[in-house]
């Protein structure tokens, strides 16, 4: 099994974590990368939020997958996470289809830590029910980019935009190919893409804060590092 030639298309967190595992087991790993460097799109222009759940109160199955995908992480990246002053979640007044008690309800269930602050939040809301500080952190993109391209150097090809005859051709030559690109090789009607807004701010407050305003449309602040923050909406 070792002899097995394995290609990853695209050098986003799929690709190079694939790689990396795949590496590190001996096998003979090609990674392609469109771009002249890897991280360059979604997996480094992002949030990169750690979730840890409280972002899906209307699904059980969703919070148990952040919670486990969370512990994961920082079972194989501890080194690439920071931590933020505050990461607070504020439930909308009126216009919210879940209301606070609701919330903190489900939240609680899937035995989720948070600190209601909604009395002491250091910072102006308007229009809210209520806050909860929780202890969800950033992942630190600038460092897992420079920590893939430490690991990765001898296996990355860059500027190398391949096409459907270039993976049947891999194919042909014995390797086997995963596709990290988020199917923008190969057509698949099954996904549903989402567009998503994303500014980049210049901070105003000196304390390190996320912020998401739940729970309907998502808008969300939250720190790139302590100069800039984005600002999104899905």
């Amino acid at each position: 099994m070792k002899d097995l030639k394995i290609a990853i298309i695209g050098a986003g967190w799929y690709g190079c974590h694939l790689a990396l595992f795949f590496k590190k087991k001996g096998f003979n790993v090609n990674l392609f990368e469109k771009n002249d460097e890897i991280f360059s799109e979604a997996s480094f222009n992002n949030q990169n939020r750690l979730h840890l759940g409280f972002h899906y109160p209307r699904s059980h199955k969703t919070r148990n997958q952040s919670k486990r995908g969370s512990r994961l992480f920082y079972l194989y990246y501890p080194d690439l996470i920071k931590n933020i002053d505050l990461s607070l979640y504020a439930i909308a007044k009126n216009s919210s289809i879940i209301d606070l008690d609701t919330y903190k309800a489900i939240m609680r269930s899937s035995e989720l830590l948070f600190e209601d602050v909604s009395s002491s939040i250091p910072l102006m809301l308007r229009n809210i029910e209520g806050v909860l500080d929780t202890n969800e952190k950033v992942i630190n993109s600038i460092a897992a980019k420079k920590f893939f391209l430490n690991e990765l150097q001898d296996i990355i090809i860059k500027n190398s935009e391949l096409k459907q005859k270039d993976i049947y051709k891999l194919r042909d030559e014995g390797f086997q190919v995963i596709d990290c690109t988020w199917n923008k090789i190969f057509r698949n009607d099954s996904f549903v893409y989402e567009s998503t807004i994303i500014f980049k701010c210049k901070n105003k407050y000196e304390i390190n804060f996320g912020l998401t305003i739940m729970d309907g449309l998502f808008p969300s602040v939250y720190p790139i590092d302590d100069k800039f923050s984005t600002l999104s909406d899905v």
